[in-house]
């Protein structure tokens, strides 16, 4: 089982959407999927009992009390993919959910002050992993037009900074709003869509990284 991590300290920044583009794509493709909602707001979770396209995807909640024992028992069952949305704060939940993730992903919105929280979201998370080895963390440019000056601009800033970020981003697209307000994702609604071939790009990039990851620590 692989843990997946969503976490960023700013609300609107396209945590959810990120999340559950994700999980209902690698969901549609095969695999086993579990969501665990660990943000108050429950976004995720309320999300899922509108949708068809959830029902293959175990969704539950969690808080800082039951976060541990609900992975323990994930850990023994058929999973392949396990996302956790965690609180925009810093929390006993998000450490517990840091300390277990293979992968991080920091959702960021092409916006200097995205950026700062970004960074600052990024020196918690190494914060809170301790002694542990390092994760593979990395940004997701979420809501972004790459022609625009302000996304190119913080692109360069991201890589200047020598921050990890994935190469697909994700555009800001009416697609992914309709998609929610119909109780699914672009993968599902629009499959032949552009938001559905952004979704597939960055979750192959995300599969290769987990996939070099395990290579290097065997």
């Amino acid at each position: 089982m692989e843990i997946i991590s969503l976490v960023t300290m700013k609300g609107g920044s396209g945590k959810t959407t990120l999340a559950t583009c994700l999980a209902g794509h690698w969901s549609k493709i095969g695999k086993r999927v579990s969501y665990i909602d660990g943000d108050p707001s429950q976004t995720a979770w309320r999300l899922s009992r509108l949708g068809h396209c959830f029902h293959e995807i175990e969704f539950e909640t969690a808080d800082q009390n039951t976060l541990g024992a609900k992975l323990k028992i994930h850990d023994k069952a058929e999973t392949d993919r396990l996302l956790i949305d965690t609180p925009g704060f810093d929390s006993p939940l998000l450490a517990t959910a840091i300390k277990n993730s293979d992968c991080i992903l920091i959702p960021i919105r092409p916006s200097p002050i995205d950026f700062q929280v970004a960074i600052d979201t990024f020196n918690l998370i190494t914060e809170l992993s301790e002694d542990q080895p390092p994760k593979l963390v990395r940004f997701v440019l979420s809501q972004a037009n790459m022609k625009s000056l302000i996304a190119r601009q913080i692109k360069r800033d991201i890589e200047s900074s020598n921050f990890l970020m994935c190469n697909q981003h994700l555009s800001a697209r009416v697609a992914y709003a309709e998609s929610i307000l119909a109780g699914s994702t672009p993968s599902y609604l629009q499959p032949r869509g552009a938001a559905a071939k952004e979704i597939t790009a960055l979750a192959i990039e995300i599969d290769n990284l987990l996939n070099n990851s395990s290579t290097d620590t065997e």
